[in-house]
């Protein structure tokens, strides 16, 4: 299938050492720790006052933050970088959110492409995002659990054709904020947040799945 992407998908369980509070969407927070995190527990060449980047290794790091995918010369121009081929999934609230100790907080790291996390790594980057603490503090959490598995993502599109317009209502939450409308991110048209997912779409089957590089007219 043309739209095939891999995707695995690491589920993971934080576990509350205490009664505590998070402020905001905890999303930003995992999003930030898990570059370092990678490093800091994967990584031979690991340095804490060194720059985020790494130069010369082979560590999950490279893959997920500096993918290396060579671009066809007729795409050069419009794909000047791969985009990074992970996402994170967790509860949505920016409302403060109260935890009592052994409440456990679960969230979703998804990778696509054919890369994927061995089990003693993902739980050495847990155990470093724990260690280090997310939220307000510092080791307020420990790994409860993981589960790993694996899917295929088929974006299959379709288009109705006819004379009777429809019309459909859809609830989406998300701290997706585009450039445009950064003053008013609760009149987010339609069309952009669909241009916006089909796009990040089309990306990863072109560069972690099986989508084909074609020339745009």
């Amino acid at each position: 299938n043309i739209n095939k992407i891999p995707i695995t998908t690491y589920k993971i369980g934080l576990s509350a050492l205490k009664n505590l509070s998070v402020e905001g969407f905890l999303g930003y927070e995992l999003h930030g720790a898990l570059g370092k995190n990678i490093r800091a527990a994967l990584c031979p060449n690991f340095k804490e006052s060194t720059s985020s980047f790494c130069q010369s290794c082979t560590c999950p790091y490279s893959y997920m933050f500096q993918p290396s995918i060579e671009i066809p010369e007729i795409l050069q121009k419009r794909f000047k970088d791969a985009p990074r081929p992970y996402f994170i999934k967790t509860p949505f609230s920016f409302n403060t959110q109260y935890f009592n100790a052994g409440d456990v907080y679960y969230w979703e790291l998804h990778v696509a492409g054919n890369q994927y996390l061995k089990s003693n790594e993902i739980a050495a980057i847990a155990e470093s995002i724990t260690a280090r603490g997310i939220g307000s503090g510092k080791k307020q959490w420990e790994p409860e659990y993981i589960i790993t598995g694996g899917n295929d993502l088929q974006p299959n599109p379709s288009i109705t054709t006819g004379s009777k317009k429809q019309e459909i209502t859809i609830s989406f939450d998300s701290p997706f904020l585009p450039g445009e409308y950064e003053k008013t991110p609760d009149t987010i048209p339609f069309y952009t947040l669909c241009r916006n997912v089909a796009h990040r779409l089309r990306l990863l089957q072109l560069f972690y799945g099986n989508g084909l590089f074609i020339e745009d007219n």
